[in-house]
């Protein structure tokens, strides 16, 4: 066991216990647990302890500047699988939160870069299907990396991105795009996944512009 643990504050505490249960210190279930076990056997190639002395928690969310300057590839790394293993367990509590407004004033949101670290544009369509399907992508990222030699470092070192957008988007594109390799190469006649894929619309899009979305999808998934 890797004992990752996420260290929550009072009022972090009591969002959280508020809503799932009576709970102190949030744990990290297996399947995310396993990731973190076999990151920790690559931790001193992806640059070791930097921010934290001892394992990596989430403190809050971290901005793009800070990530770059203070924190190690493997804290990053480390972080975000944190993250996801969080959102995977109370990712139903965030979405009910979620009104679909900007970040400061969505209590949705507000309760993601809480518990996760992480923070996102849940104004934007499609903000919902973000949060159920990126812990899920992860986990499936990572079975993919262990059917090849080399595989689960090369997924630390291109899933992963310490100077790319920390947003739940962005971390979850580059999982994507990882994923598309992956299978690309099992199923070569695989579609890219962006293809057949909608696109975050704002609220306010034109019912043109939603149509045109769904039918851009559907055209491509016909065609492949």
């Amino acid at each position: 066991s890797s004992g990752a643990v996420v260290k929550a504050d009072e009022a972090e505490a009591d969002d959280i216990c508020e809503e799932v249960g009576d709970c102190e210190i949030l744990p990290v279930p297996f399947f995310f647990e396993e990731i973190l076990t076999a990151l920790d056997q690559h931790r001193s190639k992806l640059g070791g302890s930097v921010h934290f002395k001892g394992r990596p928690y989430i403190e809050g969310k971290v901005k793009k500047q800070e990530f770059g300057k203070s924190y190690s590839d493997y804290e990053y790394i480390y972080l975000t699988v944190l993250g996801l293993a969080q959102l995977h367990m109370y990712c139903e509590h965030i979405i009910a939160k979620n009104n679909g407004q900007v970040f400061n004033r969505n209590p949705g949101v507000q309760m993601l870069e809480r518990v996760t670290g992480f923070t996102m544009l849940a104004d934007r369509e499609g903000a919902n299907n973000v949060l159920k399907m990126s812990p899920a992508c992860l986990i499936d990222c990572f079975q993919a990396s262990k059917a090849e030699p080399g595989g689960i470092l090369r997924l630390f070192e291109e899933a992963f991105d310490r100077t790319g957008d920390p947003c739940l988007e962005g971390r979850t594109k580059l999982l994507l795009e990882f994923q598309e390799k992956v299978r690309g190469k099992a199923s070569p006649n695989m579609p890219p996944w962006e293809d057949v894929s909608l696109n975050p619309l704002p609220k306010d899009c034109l019912p043109r512009d939603l149509v045109a979305e769904h039918l851009r999808v559907f055209v491509a998934e016909c065609t492949w």
